[in-house]
């Protein structure tokens, strides 16, 4: 069975994602945004009638359940749960001896039927195709953003390249010739192709800082326009936390994109540039490093995934901690005020 994963933004979005998992398991997509609308969704969640109405406009049809067990309920559906004493919504894929759901807090969840059935409230929404699954056109604005405003520095970008060419260069003829390091006639040659990488590299650098200040203003007013764009019922729904710390987020999306941009650039010529010097010399060990290369690349994905749902998590507690401190600082101003009056 197919199992779709929504990872939740907020606290109160667990209904809303149990939701579009459903959706996008029957190859339906709505937007969560729109989800959460439809859903009345608010700094406390929604409900299971909200959720069956939003189900009903995307064509299934919603049946709420109250049940002893699972094994005879259409799959997927969603269920309640019990996490840390607070009502939590997730997607149920598989019952067996194993229930498999989607949580969108963890991810994809295995447990035993026993132990899932002691934090099971027992009520469950059967969502039920009764025609078309609804289909938004997942445009992916975010991505066409960032690749049109690096479109419009592309001169730069190319420049870039360029320069990251001519390090990599400098750096296989500097390191990887023998002939070049122990030639005592070419030790100046050596050091002005050193000098030469050393001035190249911080020309490269002061480009990659002024292409992310232009980048960090574009996207900046991007936001702000944004925000202005929205819905006000939406804007009541987010905390002030959050919106302040999505500056931030976008400040750090922008400055690891730019990152990992020229990293891949000069790693990789610098990786392929030295692969085949190696392999005239010695071909073993240019199979060896070959394969060591991709066992790092892959034991790198596995490890960055996780890395991943560490990094939502921690951006969703700064998001709670900025919200809590900006409103302990205006009930700090509303007790200077009154005690004034």
């Amino acid at each position: 069975m197919k199992r779709y994963i929504i990872r939740q933004e907020d606290r109160a979005d667990c209904g809303a994602c149990s939701l579009l998992s459903v959706i996008k398991y029957y190859e339906g997509y709505v937007p969560l945004e729109v989800i959460k609308t439809d859903t009345l969704t608010n700094n406390t969640g929604t409900n299971f009638f909200y959720l069956k109405e939003a189900g009903t406009k995307y064509g299934f049809n919603g049946r709420g359940k109250k049940v002893e067990e699972l094994q005879n309920i259409q799959l997927p559906c969603i269920a309640q749960i019990r996490d840390n004493n607070f009502l939590h919504f997730i997607t149920v894929y598989e019952v067996n001896d194993i229930v498999t759901y989607m949580d969108p807090a963890k991810g994809i969840v295995n447990k035993p039927l026993e132990e899932f059935y002691e934090f099971f409230t027992g009520y469950v929404l059967e969502l039920i195709p009764s025609g078309k699954i609804v289909k938004y056109e997942d445009n992916k604005q975010f991505q066409k953003v960032i690749f049109n405003i690096y479109k419009n520095y592309y001169k730069t970008l190319i420049l870039l390249f360029i320069l990251a060419l001519f390090v990599v260069g400098l750096f296989l003829i500097t390191g990887f010739n023998p002939w070049f390091l122990k030639n005592k006639k070419m030790i100046t040659l050596v050091i002005i192709l050193s000098l030469s990488k050393i001035l190249i590299s911080y020309i490269e650098n002061n480009l990659m800082s002024h292409l992310n200040q232009k980048i960090n203003i574009t996207l900046l007013k991007n936001y702000l326009n944004q925000i202005l764009n929205l819905p006000l019922k939406y804007l009541q729904l987010k905390k002030t936390g959050d919106l302040v710390n999505r500056i931030n987020d976008l400040d750090n999306i922008k400055n690891l994109f730019s990152k990992i941009l020229l990293e891949i650039i000069i790693n990789g010529f610098l990786l392929i540039g030295g692969l085949i010097f190696l392999f005239f010399i010695e071909v073993k060990i240019t199979v060896i490093l070959f394969t060591l290369t991709l066992i790092y690349a892959i034991i790198l994905l596995k490890i960055n995934k996780k890395t991943y749902y560490e990094i939502i998590s921690n951006i969703e507690s700064n998001n709670n901690l900025m919200d809590k401190i900006i409103e302990y600082l205006n009930n700090i101003k509303t007790v200077k005020t009154n005690s004034l009056n």
